[in-house]
């Protein structure tokens, strides 16, 4: 699995450097975030062809509504895979330039803490190089220090519990 995700990060690299649509933030979103939410950010960029804007309109100075179809997507027997349904539906998506935010009638950011292939739409279209800041939760990063793995816990070494050592404690002054 290891050498199947170093591939393909080094292919969104190559892709980087050609120039390919959506590989800059595909770039930035594979160094940041940690491998099982780049996977699900994969799945998103992939689902994304299944997108197509019906409506593009300035609503106020600097603030863009799109109105984007999708297919709709369910899940198999078990909750495992998903498979790609006839349905369509549509989405709403508003974007504000000089906020740099995006909000999505899906709701999967604000939900799931992932940008949803219509906001990965948007900032493709709007030429972002990176998604904002904002939009890259500190909790998936790789880079952050997680502080639970470096509490200790007893009933990994038995031995270091309390009632081990006053066990072994009075077990040494009866033995003397």
């Amino acid at each position: 699995m290891e050498h199947f995700t170093a591939s393909m990060r080094s292919r969104v690299f190559n892709d980087i450097d050609a120039g390919v649509p959506l590989a800059n933030i595909h770039g930035s979103i594979a160094r940041e975030r940690d491998d099982a939410k780049f996977r699900v950010f994969q799945c998103e960029c992939e689902r994304l062809m299944y997108c197509y804007v019906k409506e593009e309109k300035l609503n106020r100075d600097c603030m863009y509504s799109y109105v984007i179809e999708d297919r709709v997507w369910k899940a198999g027997k078990g909750g495992i895979h998903e498979y790609l349904t006839p349905k369509r539906r549509m989405y709403h998506c508003l974007h504000k330039i000089k906020e740099k935010e995006i909000e999505c009638s899906c709701k999967m950011f604000e939900t799931h803490g992932i940008l949803c292939r219509h906001a990965i739409w948007v900032l493709d279209m709007n030429l972002y190089q990176e998604p904002p800041e904002k939009y890259v939760l500190r909790r998936w990063r790789k880079d952050i220090r997680r502080n639970h793995a470096l509490v200790e816990v007893c009933y990994h070494d038995p031995t270091k519990s309390e009632n081990t050592k006053r066990f072994d404690k009075m077990n040494a002054f009866l033995m003397c």
